[in-house]
């Protein structure tokens, strides 16, 4: 087979990330539910919270601390969102849930 096997040679030891995760704007009640999230310059609603799990790691590296929800938002967007417990921010990440 022509090709079979060859690698692009630029390619080649490169590692590229399949779901970077993204800043977001997240507004949040006291407890630290998504009330509403800013994607692509738009507010929506959140309208449902389908689950909730949290992340502790890697304490003898760099401190990993989440707080990661599956939120339905008022259009039908499903999303997961994530904040940062560390350092108090918020970004979405895809994990076969689309936005």
């Amino acid at each position: 087979m022509k090709g079979a096997g060859k690698r692009d040679e630029g390619e080649a030891g490169r590692i590229k990330p399949l779901n970077s995760p993204r800043p977001l704007l997240v507004e949040a009640d006291e407890k630290g539910r998504p009330l509403a999230v800013v994607t692509r310059g738009t507010l929506r609603k959140v309208t449902q919270c389908h689950d909730t799990w949290r992340i502790d790691d890697e304490w003898w590296r760099s401190e990993i601390s989440r707080r990661y929800w599956d939120v339905e938002t008022a259009d039908g967007k499903r999303l997961t969102v994530y904040q940062d417990l560390v350092s108090d921010e918020w970004f979405g990440q895809s994990y076969g849930v689309r936005e």
